[in-house]
């Protein structure tokens, strides 16, 4: 990846209705999952948002996140990327279509009961996806989510009822049956690679972490700034994990004395899951000696 013209980094934290307020620890995993597959010339991105009220989610949401890297590489391995809609949205129905064979087999083998049961404990999960290939950029999503393509950031949801279409609803009656298309992945935004700058994928956590852009840090004086920071400020390229201790600490609990000695403290701002992927144009392809 010496000359792929990007930089990028990931980081990811549980949510403040997860871990708890107020010192009481309610111990609840972090339900997002992440994770990016990099070829020479190509970026994956991928991530999957566990559905809140199953509280074993998060295993289909990392196994899926990996499961759908390999999927879509396996793909493109030996075939270039699709540069005309009607191909990459067969290449995604296909790349779903796997997905779901695998998720099937695991829930099979997890659950001695009922399949149904076992797919709503641990397999319900969205998904948002980023491809770069050396032709095309584009971010492709089932279910809810935060994107941003060169500094607009936007949302998909909330959803009736809070219950956006889950990929692995494709295996089992739901209310999205009579409606498969919801079920399928949608193209978000795609651009050329040559005119990408920047890019954001992240849980719906992003969104309400993107409101907080003038609240106080929890203890300090400084404000938790805009959402671009995270493809503008170098710090969270040059530590890779720069992004998710700074989303730790917007959503650390702090107690102190004010300035008149009152107790006081300072909760966290994300109260749910938050995870993004952000990468941006290398401004110097060859800095100087």
């Amino acid at each position: 990846m010496k000359d792929f013209p990007f930089e990028y980094a990931g980081g990811s934290i549980p949510g403040r209705d997860h871990i708890g307020r107020d010192g009481l620890l309610l111990g609840r995993n972090n339900q997002d999952a992440m994770a990016w597959l990099t070829t020479h010339d190509s970026l994956y991105a991928v991530i999957c948002d566990g559905c809140g009220s199953e509280p074993e989610s998060e295993v289909g949401a990392k196994l899926g996140a990996r499961l759908l890297l390999s999927a879509l590489h396996e793909r493109l391995v030996s075939r270039p990327y699709p540069v005309d809609p009607e191909h990459g949205a067969l290449l995604w129905e296909t790349v779903r279509q796997d997905l779901l064979a695998r998720l099937q087999v695991l829930a099979v083998l997890s659950e001695g009961g009922s399949f149904t049961q076992a797919v709503g404990r641990y397999l319900l999960f969205t998904v948002m996806a980023l491809v770069i290939t050396p032709a095309r950029c584009e971010i492709v999503a089932i279910g809810d989510g935060s994107y941003a393509l060169n500094g607009t950031l936007k949302s998909l949801g909330p959803f009736p009822d809070n219950k956006p279409p889950y990929l692995a609803y494709g295996l089992i009656n739901s209310e999205y049956s009579a409606d498969p298309k919801a079920l399928r992945f949608r193209c978000l935004e795609s651009i050329p690679t040559a005119a990408l700058q920047s890019a954001l994928i992240g849980s719906d956590g992003v969104a309400a972490l993107a409101q907080k852009s003038g609240a106080r840090l929890p203890g300090r004086e400084e404000l938790v700034g805009p959402i671009s920071q995270f493809w503008t400020n170098d710090r969270f390229f040059r530590n890779r994990d720069g992004i998710r201790r700074y989303l730790a600490l917007i959503n650390s609990e702090v107690t102190y004395r004010d300035k008149r000695g009152a107790l006081r403290t300072d909760h966290g701002h994300l109260p749910d899951d938050t995870t993004m992927f952000v990468m941006r144009r290398k401004t110097d392809l060859n800095p100087a000696p």
